[in-house]
């Protein structure tokens, strides 16, 4: 990520912020000052009430002056962010939400009209949260980064399909070759056993020598050249031996080999035989024992006989398997589905280029425009980049199409060279896009945590508000509680479930990241709490329990904020490690999730701790105490589960 990029993207986070800043300070203005609080030095203004109305009206407008700055310099280089800002510019139009604040403003001027001017300051939150909402929405606001994502990982299953096929002909071709060598090796045992049965029959008188020249008759050279027999006997039995031991590498080897391998072992054994037999007749006519020398020299030839029927089976059953050319086509075809991969991957780059084009011209023909803007000043969508890896795969198909080439020429060492290159090229294809793939999937995680980051932190503030507002209310004691204490303790339990309700969507967005156990839990275990602390505050149960609850609150949230912005931090700094590997990382790592399990049981504990110190005190109902060590001792069995889950991840293969 460039330093541009950072920066641009840090803008939208502080605006998010100040969105939420001006969110918070609207509908709380009218219940957290009353009328005869000072005005100070508002000018205009004839209650402290309108004049803090004004405030937020200003924060609203300043906000908007940001955002539509922001987005004029984000156009070009950032269309994503500045499309979105665009969005968020737009529904603050359509809302109307500086008109409502106007009304708001003269409504709080008169005393008669504050109930009806607190409907409305909630009215105008929840739809200017929708702002908050589109600046922080991920997968349907912004489908562009999803769609890339879909596409790359599509033409990288394929370029895996490839490679497996690919390497499958590879492996093919490798044992043709040595199929081949095997073949030519068993030729030449074929040619020294037809040598020497020629020889020991020219000895023996049984064959005519080639020059038609009468042999020896000398006995004593007669038997050192049936000595030599022998020993030539041994060396090719003991060539034969070594053939049938060697085997080819594992990926190069077959049934074919191994066939061909044992049949050297028994040719070997034969001519063994035959060494034996020739020394046996060396040892005859040695003796001048004729009759022991023909004998042996039959054995001698027998044995040479059953090796070379032994090699001859073997050559031909080496023969019908090592053909290319049935491969050929095969290969070829393989080279037609990457050439084909290759055109759809740049055809798919256009196409899907011009529908962006087209579609973003329909959505600006047909939104409202904030501030009398023309539909050309809105953000152009830029068209898709070509995919990275391209290059490389159609040198793949290059080497394809050379392979094929040999192995119709019955060149097998020469296309296993060429797939080489294919599988090379297509292993680089393979990880130029896994690298594309892991920086989207880095800005894609970089802008989920940003958005956990401002509900976090929204959150927090949220909730510190509560828990001041609740501790005024101990301090008065509820024996003391006026009917508008216990009107503003109902009206803290419904901001509390509100906040209830943006923690669930916290939650939503973990559970469809999909790779934590901890976090999610925890932020449910938020999201309940936080349900359990609003039924209480309804029912003005203003005590220690709540009040430590309340308390719990905000140190998970401040937990919570302190994950994320350590995970921000190791996502700004990963650099493709995971490029081998089709699994994503997990959103946090094992020790930080540990961490957070931890605080869980110190909630757990410090939960028990408060319920304790309740059951002598007089207005503790002991079914409403037994509910919460229920839900506390429920909790405890979460935390026991989830300790489990992280251990049987841990120890996974």
């Amino acid at each position: 990520m460039t330093r541009s990029n950072h920066i641009s993207k840090v803008c939208v986070l502080g605006l998010m912020i100040s969105l939420v800043f001006a969110l918070s300070g609207g509908s709380a203005v009218a219940q957290t000052v009353t009328p005869g609080d000072d005005a100070g030095d508002q000018p205009g203004a004839s209650s402290p009430l309108a004049a803090k109305e004004e405030m937020v009206r200003a924060r609203l407008d300043r906000f908007r002056e940001r955002v539509f700055d922001l987005r004029s310099k984000l156009a070009d280089t950032e269309p994503e962010n500045a499309t979105k800002l665009q969005r968020a510019l737009q529904r603050a139009g359509a809302l109307g939400l500086s008109e409502q604040l106007n009304e708001i403003i003269e409504m709080l001027d008169d005393p008669a009209m504050l109930t009806g001017a607190v409907e409305k300051q909630d009215e105008w939150v929840q739809k200017a949260e929708q702002l908050l909402d589109i600046l922080l929405a991920r997968d349907v606001e912004n489908p562009q980064r999803e769609e890339e994502m879909d596409r790359l990982e599509t033409y990288k299953k394929e370029v895996s399909k490839l490679l497996e096929r690919q390497r499958g002909m590879r492996d093919q071709s490798a044992k043709a070759s040595v199929l081949r060598r095997m073949k030519q090796q068993f030729e030449q045992f074929r040619a020294r056993l037809d040598a020497l049965s020629q020889r020991q029959g020219e000895l023996h008188g049984t064959k005519a020598p080639p020059d038609g020249k009468d042999p020896s008759t000398d006995p004593g050279e007669k038997v050192e050249q049936q000595a030599d027999a022998a020993r030539e006997a041994g060396d090719l039995a003991e060539d034969m031996k070594h053939a049938s031991e060697s085997a080819p590498s594992q990926q190069a080897d077959s049934p074919e080999a191994q066939s061909a391998r044992r049949q050297a072992g028994s040719a070997s054994e034969e001519v063994q035989k035959a060494e034996k037999a020739m020394e046996d007749a060396a040892q005859g006519l040695r003796a001048d024992d004729n009759a022991q020398a023909d004998k042996a020299d039959r054995r001698a030839r027998e044995a040479l006989e059953r090796a070379r029927k032994e090699i001859e089976r073997a050559i031909e059953e080496l023969e019908a398997q090592s053909s290319t050319k049935g491969q050929a086509g095969d290969q070829q075809k393989v080279a037609e589905d990457t050439q084909g991969l290759s055109q759809r991957m740049r055809g798919g780059e256009s196409q899907q280029g011009g529908e962006q084009q087209q579609g973003g011209g329909e959505q600006q023909g047909g939104q409202p425009q904030e501030g009398g803007e023309s539909p050309q000043q809105q953000p152009q969508q830029q068209p898709q980049q070509q995919p990275p890896g391209l290059d490389n795969l159609d040198r793949a198909g290059e080497h394809m199409e050379d392979a094929a080439e040999s192995l119709d020429k019955e060149e097998p060492e020469q296309a296993t060279e060429e797939q080489e290159r294919a599988i090379d090229a297509l292993e680089q294809t393979q990880q130029e896009l896994e690298e594309m793939l892991n920086q989207l999937r880095k800005e894609d995680r970089a802008e989920m945590l940003r958005g956990l980051e401002v509900r976090f932190r929204d959150l927090l503030g949220r909730q510190r508000g509560i828990n001041a507002e609740t501790d005024a209310l101990a301090e008065t004691g509820k024996a003391n509680f006026t009917r508008a204490d216990r009107l503003q303790a109902s009206e803290l339990g419904e901001r509390q479930r509100a906040a209830a309700d943006r923690a669930d969507s916290a939650e939503h967005i973990l559970d469809e990241e999909g790779t934590t156990i901890v976090f999610p839990r925890v932020v449910s275990q938020l999201s309940e709490d936080m349900q359990s602390v609003a039924a209480r505050l309804s029912e003005a149960k203003i005590d220690a329990l709540t009040q430590t609850m309340e308390g719990e609150l905000v140190e998970t949230l401040d937990q919570l904020l302190e994950a994320v912005k350590r995970m921000q931090q190791e996502n700004e700094q990963q650099d493709g490690q995971q490029a081998d590997s089709d699994q994503e990382s997990p959103l946090l790592p094992t020790s930080a999730e540990l961490k957070l399990l931890r605080s869980s049981q110190q909630r757990v504990n410090q939960r028990t701790a408060a319920i304790e110190s309740m059951r002598g005190e007089e207005d503790a109902a002991a079914e409403s105490l037994s509910e919460e060590m229920r839900v506390a001792a429920a909790r405890q069995a979460e935390c026991a589960e989830i300790a489990r889950e992280l251990h049987e991840r841990k120890n996974q293969p």
